[in-house]
């Protein structure tokens, strides 16, 4: 199990809004909506988060595929991040 806590708050605030959005629309959002929603001023900061994420395996994506970011983490330990959830902690 991973919790909300293995995590930084910015990259709990991505897993939720992106697993949040995925259940919405069904697909992953685009790293420019996510760096609106969170508020960076770049999507450098997006690319840097997914970077992290990616190393530590909670999200994978395919190089140069536009809205391919998937969270492989369980949606009970998104739920859990949700209701823990931090926002605007840059």
């Amino acid at each position: 199990m991973t919790g909300a806590s293995a995590f930084t708050g910015r990259q709990v605030d991505l897993l939720v809004f992106v697993g949040d959005y995925q259940r919405r629309f069904g697909y992953a959002p685009s790293f420019e909506e996510i760096r609106m929603a969170l508020g960076f001023k770049s999507k450098s900061s997006i690319n840097g988060l997914v970077g992290q994420l990616k190393e530590g395996g909670a999200v994978a994506c395919l190089p140069g595929v536009h809205r391919s970011l998937r969270i492989l983490l369980d949606s009970d330990d998104l739920d859990r991040m949700k209701s823990g959830q931090r926002t605007n902690d840059h």
